[in-house]
This record gives structure tokens, C-alpha cells and sequence, in this order.
């Protein structure tokens, strides 16, 4: 950031009272939660996570939200074939179709946030069945079933 930026802006937050600072007529609020995806275009906002002990941390005003964990719902193979047979592809199938679709996309890639591994069993979230629906789509009448 320009010098003569930052000096500015520094100035300007200086002459501020609390009230004016915390006003919310010129605040922005922001609601943060876990990293899910690791592709451009899949997020709205870019958040940086600061350690509450950093300088930087310790020089913002301070507001604290209630963390809820949400179990996300997991999907088996046969699971996914079937939203995306459900969403009209018929001719996509766990072998060789989704197997195939997984491998080229690298979806068990660790932060991708396609699935998890639990106990020795790959299970998918929505992300992926909802990419497998996209990628079908893209492909046009590959896996629509012949007539």
C-alpha cells in the first residue's frame, strides 16, 4: 500500500470516536468459517486467519461469535452415481464412469473438499456430486441413456 495511503487512512481512523468507529452505518461485518475449498472461482470472499496472539490480532477490535460444527452429509460411491443417474445422466455408472470421473479430477486429493476418508472408507460430500453433475453436463450427451 502506498505510503501516503496508509498515512491517510491512518489520520483519518485517528480523528474517530469509538461510537463514529463502531458505527454500523461504516462497518463491515463478517461472518468466518472453515476452509472448504482449494479452487478460484469457489469462494466469495478471501479471509486471512490471524494467530490471537500476532500483533496484528491484538490491534483490531475484537468481536466474538458462537462456532457451531455441522456434520456435513456424506455420500457412498453408489450414492453419488445415483443424484447424478437422478439429475439425468442414465449412462453414468460407478465403473468405469465415476471411477474414471474421481482419478482425472484428483477428487481424493487432500483439500480439495470432495470427501474424507473414515475408517478406510471414502465417502463424498455434496461438493462432489454436485462437480460430478457439472462435469456431465459439460460432456453433453456422453452419459444421457440411448433410446
Amino acid at each position: 500500500m502506498p505510503q501516503r495511503l496508509l498515512a491517510y487512512i491512518i489520520e483519518f481512523d485517528s480523528v474517530l470516536t469509538h461510537e463514529e468507529y463502531n458505527s454500523p452505518k461504516y462497518a463491515y461485518r463478517l461472518l468466518f468459517h472453515k476452509k472448504l475449498v482449494n479452487r478460484s472461482g469457489q469462494a466469495d470472499r478471501v479471509v486471512e486467519f490471524l494467530d490471537p496472539n500476532s500483533d496484528a490480532a491484538k490491534a483490531i477490535d475484537k468481536e466474538f461469535w458462537v462456532k457451531k460444527e455441522v456434520e456435513r452429509p456424506k455420500f457412498l460411491a453408489k450414492d453419488v452415481v445415483a443424484a447424478v443417474r437422478g439429475a439425468g445422466f442414465a449412462a453414468f455408472r460407478t465403473q468405469p464412469e465415476h471411477l474414471a470421473l474421481w482419478k482425472a479430477e484428483d477428487a481424493k486429493k487432500e483439500g480439495k473438499g470432495y470427501g474424507v476418508l473414515i475408517q478406510g472408507m471414502w465417502y463424498w460430500y455434496q461438493a462432489w456430486v454436485d462437480r460430478c453433475i457439472e462435469l456431465c453436463r459439460q460432456e453433453g450427451q456422453r452419459y444421457v441413456a440411448k433410446t
